[in-house]
């Protein structure tokens, strides 16, 4: 048996029975109630006696430690520690956390609408969400905010975190943001009514060209289905000529949003994935209803932070040779966590099963318990595992195909798109990392945002327009920007990374005259090689694939 599986119990038990233990009773719980009925005796005496010592050392620090401690504080370090000893998933989310760690699943939650980053210890807008409060009274990226309401939030050391909740509130509630802009005289003040913001999964969607569809998915959220079934309505008329599905960067979300994806472009009577787990019998998700787009070539874009939700679709699809996968091995995070809600409010997300792919794959990279910090430093490094040889064990056999695919966690795609690492030179990592190109980018736009938009009224004209010598001009200003926040010039540095800074400074520009989705528009057009390949797949499809053609 586990060596923590009795703590896996003890602790809500504990706490529960901290008032009897004040007593000196142990008569709250049975035996029964803390462990599972085919436990012997002997097992449930020892979870009691470790239950008994945790509520005792509580009761001990309460009556005799020097200072008074919080036993909520006392409660959750405890937890904290007992959960991060299991695998890398379980998770404990104390109450006053829950609500912010859920609403990015949920679509949408209450507040003003925009996405900031402290740049020079200055609160600055990044991204104005689409449909959102701020949008509606004017609020631009690149505003830099230095009040909100009567505190100011500028020059002062102000974290990001106590900026978001100064920003956040009940809907209705206002709040009063004082701006400086560039074009503006001096600051001016946006009284912001907080409401609805929208959360949308789908950052980016849009035909490269005639009859392909790109969908870019950022996770699986409740309304990701929707989002995605709106993006076919709105984006073609005729049946795709092929699809493009982006899960990079992609770390995963609802497993339920994730089925009724495959759904979509699977067929009735195929199955999705496999869970089991010592106390969870084996179980199996088939699907129910032939998709809408289960013929025709289909492209799943992967990388290393592709996870769970995102590799249980990859693998699906992979497993039933209904489209092909490019990229780099995924994140390998197979592990099914069920929600505990315990009695603050506060969640305990615990591991109590193992995703399989239609195949039989483990999803799940091996790991070690209570060593998660190498675990996730491993993970840093995935791609370097692609090319690695596979034992004969760990090969497995797509199920209408006969293709091999691999095991040994996550999902090693059909054509393997490794990523250029030379280009992240000292000088490149300073400059992005110091926040340069993104604030450059922001006044860019914003000493002349008019005379941009102008120049470039769509983006057909502004992907044109602003490139060559024009966007060379604009790269060197960001070169000089760079240096007055320290960042030196660095010929060694800067060209083997010229494109990659070219690219996504152009990127961000686009970004704030028009949306996210025309940052992604950029990137794949000029400097993505997944991108391409998915493209070459859907121009020639290969011959083991006749019926989807």
């Amino acid at each position: 048996m586990n060596r923590f599986a009795p703590l896996r119990f003890a602790l809500v038990a504990a706490l529960i029975l901290l008032p009897a233990l004040a007593g000196g009773h142990l008569s709250a719980l049975s035996a029964q109630t803390v462990t599972n009925p085919n436990d012997t005796s002997a097992y449930a005496k020892r979870v009691l006696s470790q239950i008994e010592k945790i509520g005792r050392t509580m009761v001990l620090i309460n009556n005799h430690y020097v200072d008074t401690i919080s036993p909520e504080k006392m409660a959750d370090g405890v937890i904290e520690r007992m959960v991060t000893s299991l695998d890398p998933h379980s998770n404990y989310i104390p109450a006053d956390e829950v609500a912010e760690s859920n609403e990015h699943l949920m679509g949408q939650f209450y507040g003003v609408g925009i996405e900031f980053a402290v740049i020079a210890d200055t609160v600055t807008v990044q991204r104005v969400i689409s449909g959102g409060p701020s949008e509606r009274v004017g609020l631009y990226p690149g505003d830099k905010i230095i009040r909100v309401d009567t505190t100011n939030v500028a020059g002062c050391g102000m974290s990001s975190t106590k900026v978001r909740s100064m920003l956040r509130g009940d809907k209705d509630t206002k709040v009063t943001v004082r701006v400086v802009r560039r074009s503006l005289p001096e600051p001016m003040d946006f009284t912001i009514t907080r409401g609805v913001v929208p959360l949308n999964s789908v950052e980016s969607a849009y035909c490269p060209e005639p009859g392909v569809m790109y969908i870019r998915l950022s996770n699986f959220a409740k309304n990701s289905s929707l989002e995605i079934v709106e993006a076919f309505r709105n984006l073609t008329t005729d049946y795709p000529t092929g699809v493009i599905l982006d899960l990079r960067g992609n770390s995963g979300g609802f497993v339920n949003t994730a089925i009724t994806i495959a759904n979509m472009f699977m067929e009735k009577g195929q199955t999705v994935l496999f869970t089991e787990g010592t106390h969870s019998p084996l179980s199996q998700e088939t699907l129910t209803r032939d998709g809408f787009y289960r013929l025709g070539p289909l492209v799943l874009l992967i990388d290393g932070n592709s996870a769970s939700a995102s590799e249980i679709l990859a693998g699906a699809i992979q497993d039933w040779d209904r489209g092909l996968i490019v990229g780099q091995r995924s994140f390998g995070k197979g592990l099914v966590q069920r929600m505990f809600t315990l009695s603050d409010g506060s969640q305990l997300r615990l591991t109590t099963a193992r995703y399989h792919t239609p195949s039989g794959r483990v999803i799940q990279t091996p790991y070690e318990e209570d060593n998660r910090n190498e675990y996730y430093r491993s993970k840093q490094h995935i791609g370097d595992n692609d090319s690695i040889p596979v034992p004969d064990s760990l090969i497995f056999h797509t199920l209408v195909r006969k293709r091999q695919v691999y095991g040994g966690g996550g999902i090693l795609p059909d054509y393997v798109v490794q990523e250029d690492t030379t280009r992240f030179t000292k000088y490149a990592v300073s400059l992005f990392g110091a926040g340069c190109v993104a604030e450059y980018a922001n006044i860019y736009c914003d000493a002349d945002r008019q005379g941009l938009k102008a120049r470039y009224p769509d983006f057909e004209s502004f992907m044109a327009g602003f490139s060559g010598d024009t966007l060379s001009e604009a790269v060197e200003g960001l070169y000089d920007f760079a240096e007055t926040r320290g960042v030196a010039r660095d010929p060694e540095g800067m060209q083997p990374a010229e494109t990659l800074i070219r690219v996504r400074f152009k990127a961000l520009v686009a970004r704030n005259l028009f949306s996210t989705n025309e940052y992604f528009r950029v990137i794949n057009a000029e400097d993505d090689p997944e991108f391409h390949k998915a493209l070459d797949l859907i121009h020639n499809w290969p011959a083991e694939f006749p019926d989807h053609k």
